[in-house]
């Protein structure tokens, strides 16, 4: 069974360089969000599926975060220029708005979406 480990950023960088800039203050504040927002399901599997599950999700993040980017765009106009985020949110849209995510999204559609355990589960 595997156990959420701790955020090394310096391995985090050194596997995903192109995040090198954001700096580890602001990757553990993002590493929270990856504990809360991990399925359940992945704690059963091995300790070596869920870091590499638990640091693309991170990748993932670091990408909306480098690119600021709110969440999925769901409407846009021209003239007075309106923009519609969907928000964050656990749905397979929002997980594919980036490279990572996806690969997020396939890991969910083979398993087939979220198992949602409560906090001290």
């Amino acid at each position: 069974m595997a156990v959420f480990q701790e955020l090394n950023p310096t391995d985090f960088k050194a596997k995903y360089p192109m995040y090198s800039d954001i700096p580890d203050a602001t990757l553990e504040n993002l590493w929270i969000a990856v504990e809360l927002n991990s399925p359940g399901f992945f704690w059963n599997y091995s300790q070596n599926t869920a870091n590499h599950y638990w640091y693309i999700v991170l990748a993932h993040y670091s990408q909306l975060w480098q690119t600021q980017q709110a969440g999925r765009i769901t409407a846009a106009a021209e003239g007075d220029v309106n923009v519609t985020y969907e928000g964050v949110s656990p749905s397979l849209a929002w997980w594919s708005s980036t490279n990572w995510g996806n690969e997020v999204a396939q890991l969910l559609r083979k398993r087939g979406g979220f198992t949602y355990f409560p906090a001290g589960y």
